[in-house]
């Protein structure tokens, strides 16, 4: 058998190399090779992070294979209790030919997440609500991740029994307690039928592992866009109530203070809904995406296996790889916060068009084309995956007659409504005051709707004023008006 050498001395980073003082194997050829090895700067450059992330994996398979002895048994048990497979074999392949794994891809080459959470307390041993319930979508093609939540209170068929319907945050453990083990597949089918995303994983956390998760990284950073008290937070010691307070701002919070931000949904404001609190889990997740990637979490092995330890007990997981890891954590460098776009499923979405509220004691949340028919929302959530900038910066846009005629301006705005049926597009009828010339694309807004002002002057064929016309103005307080002027005159033919 051919003998494959790997050359420590020209290959770790000496960042690595300090980072494993306890792992004998990198401890003895550190040793004998420190004065050799040259600082690395892991800022430096996207080479050299990936490089990085390559060594940590390479070591955490080292010490599954036993070099780390006592490691090695710990890294293995926890990762194959919360169902991640180390692969060693096809890591070391990767590393050896200086291949980067991919994530598993679906359709239009995009990946997709289910994330999970499930409320269990101490006093509630039987509580298994799934109250968090988040698609995250990494489009391959632009590098941008979209964030879809889930309202709790959505009505749904069973899957195994489509006549019976719950809210979709009892699915999960109304099949479980029919057949343990199969909560999470049923939560994944019913998602999938909602939506029409192909998730390619999905994982669960409770809510102890995920105080846990953001305590080991020494807490997030969050902006708390409004202040609110909730004075019916629940108890995680008993069946009582305790109050939280938010002040507005940039906050750090520790785990327990994320997790009261996440979940809570009875304040007297905007912040005391499920939608609000779902938006909110969002920016959580955001935060955490951020202080994972910009802090020293992911070049430190112990650290890394600190928290597999801690989330062994709190994770459970789809198929997945050591090797899917890597190819996330390579992915999630390539995506910038402003790449990352997110929104919730509530009655809003789709300018108003897809759920309807039932506001009897039983509040639930159903489609409007009818129950089960989701045919409406899958075209929005392919519409917003696809194009997640438009749908994210949610204009108030207006069409006028300015002198093209009422029933061609009508009509044209009907065209536009076909073309874009889920933005905010109203019909405001005669502009007063003046006449017009061509198209004029008019925006209001202080910060404009870069993405839905593209979409507009290409259905246009125009391109956006530089300036609002003087005496125009916006009387329903649009960020956008499409003023339909009579048409500009033709020169004569010679």
């Amino acid at each position: 058998m051919k003998k494959i050498q790997i050359d420590m001395k020209k290959d770790s980073p000496k960042d690595l190399s300090q980072k494993l003082p306890r792992f004998g194997f990198f401890h003895r050829r550190n040793r004998s090779t420190k004065s050799k090895m040259k600082p690395m700067d892991l800022s430096s450059s996207k080479n050299s992070r990936k490089k990085t992330i390559k060594w940590i994996i390479l070591a955490l398979v080292t010490i599954i294979l036993g070099v780390g002895g006592y490691y090695g048994y710990r890294t293995y048990s926890a990762l194959r209790k919360s169902g991640i497979d180390p692969n060693p074999a096809g890591t070391i392949k990767n590393f050896i030919t200086n291949e980067d794994p991919e994530l598993k891809k679906g359709p239009n080459n995009m990946t997709s997440v289910l994330l999970i959470g499930i409320d269990t307390r101490p006093t509630q041993q039987g509580l298994q609500n799934t109250d968090t319930i988040m698609i995250i979508t990494l489009n391959h093609n632009t590098d941008e991740v979209t964030m879809l939540s889930i309202p709790r209170d959505t009505w749904v068929a069973h899957p195994n029994y489509p006549s019976y319907h719950s809210r979709i945050n009892a699915i999960y453990s109304l099949c479980e307690n029919e057949e343990k083990g199969t909560g999470l597949a049923c939560l994944v089918d019913v998602v999938q039928s909602v939506t029409n995303i192909d998730m390619q994983y999905y994982g669960m956390i409770d809510i102890a592992g995920f105080v846990e998760i953001i305590d080991l990284m020494g807490g997030v950073d969050v902006e708390v866009e409004n202040a609110f008290t909730d004075y019916m937070f629940p108890n995680p010691q008993d069946s009582g109530y305790i109050t939280v307070s938010f002040d507005e701002g940039m906050q750090h919070m520790d785990g327990d203070t994320a997790m009261k931000f996440a979940r809570s949904r009875h304040a007297q404001s905007t912040e005391g809904s499920d939608f609000a609190r779902a938006r909110r889990q969002q920016k959580i997740i955001m935060a955490t995406k951020e202080k994972a990637l910009s802090s020293e979490t992911l070049t430190d092995p112990g650290k890394i296996l600190e928290i597999i330890e801690e989330l062994s007990d709190s994770i459970k997981v789809s198929d997945i790889k050591l090797d899917d890891i890597h190819a996330a954590l390579i992915a999630a460098k390539k995506v910038d916060e402003d790449s990352m776009y997110s929104m919730v499923l509530d009655p809003m979405a789709g300018n108003w068009t897809l759920l309807g509220e039932d506001p009897s004691a039983a509040y639930v949340l159903y489609p409007k084309a009818g129950i089960d028919n989701w045919s409406e929302v899958h075209k929005f959530v392919d519409s917003y995956i696809k194009n997640p900038a438009l749908y994210s910066e949610k204009a108030t846009i207006y069409v006028f007659n300015g002198g093209i005629g009422y029933y061609p301006a009508q009509t044209k705005y009907t065209e536009l409504v076909q073309k874009y049926p889920y933005l905010n597009i109203k019909f405001g009828g005669n502009k007063p005051v003046q006449t017009y010339t061509g198209t004029s694309i008019v925006s209001f807004s202080d910060k404009k709707k870069i993405a839905t002002l593209e979409a507009l002057e290409e259905f246009f064929g125009t391109e956006t004023l530089e300036n609002v016309p003087q005496g125009t103005t916006n009387p329903y307080a649009e960020d956008i008006e499409i003023i339909l002027g009579q048409p500009e005159t033709q020169p004569a033919a010679q």
